[in-house]
């Protein structure tokens, strides 16, 4: 139990830090932690995965059911689209930051020309009046 325990820390300290099986089974590894697929008939498919740790060996599925091969490829590729989103909103920071600096300074513009209007003179301030032309008749 104490083995399993240990397996099943591991793993799940260290999945969400990975973007594949491959980074998964090299930090597993680092901590003697072997990492051993079972594959699909002759096939390069992989059908299911086991974690050994020293003379004792378990199936992902008996450690966890997370841990069964879909699973971990399912959560991987949530991590992996976690990652991208993550990107690419600190891809759009910059011009977010941007955009707002540009719409401050507009405001910024704005109050201080309503300032300015309010500070001058009330004569000023006045609209000019237009004299009537008259019409003549000849």
């Amino acid at each position: 139990e104490a083995a399993r325990y240990q397996i099943y820390q591991a793993i799940r300290d260290a999945l969400p830090k990975c973007q594949n099986l491959v980074e998964l089974k090299a930090r597993l590894n680092s901590q003697k932690i072997e990492m051993i697929y079972k594959y699909k008939g002759l096939s390069d498919q992989v059908q299911g995965v086991s974690f050994k740790r020293g003379d004792f060996k378990f199936k992902g599925s008996v450690i966890d059911r997370q841990f069964s091969v879909k699973n971990l490829e399912k959560t991987l590729g949530q991590n992996n689209e976690q990652n991208q989103t993550t990107i690419a909103i600190e891809n759009l920071k910059p011009l977010m930051e941007k955009h707002q600096r540009k719409e401050q300074s507009l405001l910024d513009q704005l109050t201080s020309a309503q300032q300015m209007n309010e500070q001058l003179p009330y004569e000023l301030l006045k609209k000019k009046r237009r004299k009537k032309q008259s019409k003549g008749y000849y």
